[in-house]
């Protein structure tokens, strides 16, 4: 057997002892490595237990020995049975009553075996069932837990994007928010950079810029007159040539002059390249 399941259905018949030899070695050998089909026997074995004791034992009642005898007291005193019979033929009567209730017996005790084994198969089709509806369920939640930790997941993605759009507008429409264009010498891209002087950020936008190639990034620059570029931070573009990007300013920090140039991946301390993009503050 390949399918798990095909040994998970022979758990019941195994419990029941009502699998041939081949299968049953078969099924022991599987047991050896199995805890759940293990579980399963287990299982089945306690409810057919169960069952075995669930019908009540019910004893003679206790005045009937007291009617046998004084009726063998009456018979014996008048010498004849009840009804007519002679001590004899009442003998021979009863010896043929007990013969054909012994005879009785043996038949209908494979009968009451045969209904207690359709009760116990029936009980454990049932429990069965029951464990595999409730397995069903179970899959069912973890299904339903699963894409609900998708949407936290799909939310909080959002939330940080709707932060950074608010951080963005914030810090574009300030009331001393400086502008400037950076563009290239020949064809575009060009840029644009927003200078929020009360937050200290500053945003830039930039247009027809391909991304950058692999293991490369862009890098905005600000210079002041003087001194070294100081690196404002890294960025790329998407596949449409756009790029948006919100940067925290180094306190103190000014400058007159921005630029971007392209760098390796995580940004050089200094320009590596000339500025492919440049415009005034």
């Amino acid at each position: 057997m390949n399918d798990h399941q095909d040994w998970k259905d022979l758990a019941a018949s195994y419990a029941l002892d009502a699998l041939d030899a081949p299968d049953r070695q078969a099924f022991e050998s599987h047991l050896a490595d199995c805890v759940a089909c293990r579980d399963d026997v287990q299982a089945y074995r306690e409810v057919a237990g169960t069952l075995a004791h669930a019908a009540p034992v019910h004893g003679p009642p206790p005045h009937l020995k007291d009617r046998i005898l004084a009726r063998v007291r009456e018979s014996r005193d008048a010498g004849a049975e009840p009804g007519g019979w002679s001590r004899e033929a009442a003998i021979g009567r009863r010896g043929r009553d007990g013969t054909t209730r012994r005879a009785l017996m043996p038949q209908w005790r494979p009968l009451a075996l045969a209904a207690s084994v359709i009760l116990a198969v029936g009980a454990l089709l049932l429990f069965a069932l029951e464990r595999s509806r409730s397995a069903g369920l179970v899959q069912q939640l973890a299904a339903i837990e699963n894409e609900l930790g998708t949407s936290r997941a799909q939310i909080a993605v959002l939330d940080s994007t709707l932060a950074e759009r608010d951080s963005l507008f914030a810090a574009l429409l300030g009331p001393d928010v400086t502008v400037a264009r950076l563009v290239s010498q020949g064809q575009p891209p060009s840029a644009q950079l927003y200078w929020n002087r009360t937050r200290n950020t500053i945003v830039i936008a930039a247009h027809d810029l391909p991304p950058a190639p692999a293991g490369r990034i862009y890098q905005l620059w600000g210079i002041a007159q003087g001194s070294n570029p100081v690196s404002l931070g890294t960025f790329d573009s998407d596949l449409t040539g756009r790029a948006v990007a919100l940067f925290s300013l180094p306190p103190g920090v000014r400058f007159q002059t921005g630029a971007v140039t392209e760098e390796p991946a995580g940004g050089s301390p200094q320009p590596t390249t000339d500025p492919f993009l440049i415009g005034a503050i």
